[in-house]
């Protein structure tokens, strides 16, 4: 039998027995487990966290990616990325990122960011281009927006990104 059917099996034998404690807390359990609601480490990925971050007169609600696998997928396969919206890539300690555009369709520009707050270099990047992007110095963040953006603010390397204390840390 399989787990879910053994789990049904017991569970009825109990119910037979008239254990109301049964009917009220088993249930929903089982209901729960068989219909794919899973509680605990095994659930489903939660939804992206997003902060707010403030560079000059420009205000960016920024999806986090902090985990390796965010990191790693990035904008990869989307289709647009919001007006004044972008990912900001935490990593666990200051290091040189590359970052490379593979199966990203939309123009972006990235600012490299020291554990400071400060943009230390902004580079465009094309679609599609595998070849790596890096940054002249050692940063502990990445941010990513639609090409442009930083530029139509006046935006420059030296500028101070407020808003990086409510980030959350990279997760190995």
């Amino acid at each position: 039998m399989a787990e879910t059917e053994l789990l049904a099996h017991s569970y009825l034998k109990r119910l037979k027995a008239g254990s109301l404690m049964f009917c009220l807390v088993a249930l929903p359990l089982l209901f729960g487990r068989m219909s794919g609601v899973v509680a605990g480490p095994e659930r489903a990925q939660a939804a992206p966290r997003n902060e707010t971050l403030v560079i000059g007169k420009l205000t960016l609600t920024v999806e986090i990616a902090s985990t390796p696998e965010s990191r790693a997928k990035g904008l990869m396969h989307r289709k647009s990325l919001p007006k004044n919206h972008g990912m900001l890539f935490v990593f666990s300690e200051e290091h040189f990122p590359s970052f490379w555009m593979k199966n990203t369709c939309i123009p972006l520009s990235i600012a490299f960011v020291t554990k400071e707050g400060r943009i230390a270099a902004i580079r465009d990047l094309t679609p599609n281009d595998e070849h790596p992007v890096s940054p002249d110095v050692s940063v502990l963040y990445a941010l990513e927006v639609n090409q442009g953006v930083f530029m139509q603010y006046g935006i420059a390397e030296g500028a101070q990104v407020m808003g990086l204390s409510k980030v959350p840390k990279a997760v190995h």
